[in-house]
């Protein structure tokens, strides 16, 4: 089962590789957090929805994270 915690530190991982630049940025005006606490939030909601609508979890991870990645 995906934790709040680890989705978290899945984006935050995945906006740092592709663009680090803009993570340090983010990091250095404090606006990093609340960027992760927001995607973090709508990932884990959309994660519950797709569960809810028959997709595996892995499935439903590889569809937010397609998501979650190209708002970046």
């Amino acid at each position: 089962m995906i934790t709040y915690g680890s989705m978290q530190t899945q984006i935050a991982k995945r906006l740092k590789a592709l663009n680090p630049k803009t993570y340090r940025q983010l990091e250095l005006t404090h606006e990093l957090q609340p960027l992760l606490k927001e995607k973090t939030e709508s990932a884990m909601m959309q994660l519950d929805q797709l569960t809810k609508a028959g997709f595996q979890e892995l499935e439903a991870m590889e569809i937010i994270r397609e998501d979650v990645m190209t708002s970046f």
